[in-house]
């Protein structure tokens, strides 16, 4: 490239010129390489919507047969198609993911991405920059040229935030302003990109609880709470079991190449019977461990676990048949105490990532909870 200066007189007679040149092949390269990279971004995003479309049928398909799953998925077919933001919630297990990914397929933003983050497995400080992105050099450890945030890469798709209730209260308030004004501003940044982005959020906690004692913001509740969705355990909604019991047989025994994978009745009676505390995914997993470890083509009830097999089947007008303990045995008070702590304090400790937040599960305070753990020799985290 060359620039061209003339030199004028003082009649204004041009008596030479300055001539600059610069070679600027560089300069090109550097916008063929832009060119490049972003032809490479697209490829890598309709990639991700092909392999989100691609996805087993077992994550895809939505097998139920109870009257409660109808109403849900009557409802979630009716909201799928407007932009309302949905609050999901039920046990862990329940599915709540699966639901999420149906109403997105369903929607108008179908073709865009489909973005989930699970709030409870992100330390607190880097939540807000997977979030909401950062610039240049706005922390140490930053990427030289910044990080668009997972706002941005939704931008006319959706945004699943799982865990919800697990969010921090100081990126609970950045949360709402998105919400509410529709843009995000980069950590290290002043200029506010605008963001079009539908927000299913989730959780097995309960909100309204949390926001009585003040660990989550009452207006954030309200913003995210405009289409509940309750979805409930596995316990409640039994005549789902044999249908999913069969699509996860037929899909494993796919999976491995075997053909001929049954389960007897008193095994299936046994499955129907059983409270599933971890819901379908406990179910899934445990089929999946039946079809790979089970030799013969028929599963019995002796091939089950032995906290199923041996349980002791309760009558349909059995008053304790929906308490959350139930005692089958006479046994010594402290005894029972022990048990029963022991397994509360193993349940909590599930998907909970700090002492704190198990105490807080058992309304009780961190120190009980330490003790606990020392006096009945269990090991958080392990």
């Amino acid at each position: 490239m060359v620039v061209s200066t003339p030199i004028r007189d003082r009649a204004g007679n041009i008596v030479r010129v300055v001539n600059a040149s610069k070679d600027i092949t560089e300069l090109h390269e550097l916008e063929e390489q832009i060119r490049n990279l972003k032809e490479i971004i697209e490829g890598y995003r309709m990639q991700f919507v092909q392999l989100q479309e691609s996805q087993s049928d077992t994550d895809r398909a939505l097998i139920y047969r109870s009257k409660k799953m109808e109403d849900i998925m009557a409802l979630l077919g009716r909201v799928a198609v407007v932009d309302s933001t949905i609050l999901i919630t039920g046990e862990s297990g329940v599915g709540k993911e699966i639901l999420a990914n149906h109403v997105h397929r369903l929607s108008p933003r179908a073709d865009y991405p489909l973005i989930k983050i699970n709030c409870a497995a992100i330390p607190e400080s880097l939540l807000e920059s997977e979030l909401f992105g950062y610039e240049k050099g706005a922390f140490t450890g930053a990427q030289k040229n910044g990080k668009a945030g997972l706002f941005e890469l939704a931008d006319k798709g959706t945004l699943f935030l799982d865990e919800i209730g697990d969010m921090p209260l100081s990126v609970q308030a950045k949360l709402l302003r998105v919400l509410q004004e529709r843009e995000i501003t980069r950590i290290g940044g002043y200029n506010p990109i605008p963001v079009d982005v539908r927000i299913i959020a989730a959780t097995n906690k309960d909100l309204q609880t949390m926001v009585a004692k003040g660990t989550f913001r009452s207006d954030l509740y309200y913003r995210l709470n405009v289409i509940p969705v309750y979805i409930p355990p596995l316990r409640e909604r039994r005549e789902d079991i044999v249908p999913l019991v069969n699509k996860f047989l037929s899909h494993f025994a796919q999976k491995i190449h075997r053909n001929n994978v049954s389960l007897s009745k008193k095994a299936m009676s046994l499955l129907e019977q059983y409270d599933w505390p971890g819901n379908v995914r406990e179910l899934r997993n445990l089929i999946e461990r039946l079809v790979v470890t089970v030799e013969d083509d028929i599963i019995d009830a002796d091939d089950l676990p032995a906290h199923i097999s041996k349980g002791v089947p309760r009558p349909a007008d059995s008053p304790d048949r929906n308490e959350p303990i139930v005692v089958r045995e006479v046994l010594p008070l402290k005894q029972a105490q022990q048990i029963m702590e022991t397994q509360l304090l193993q349940l909590a400790a599930r998907d909970t990532s700090t002492l704190g937040e198990i105490a807080q599960k058992l309304m009780v305070n961190q120190s009980t909870i330490t003790r606990k753990f020392q006096k009945y020799g269990l090991q958080f985290g392990k």
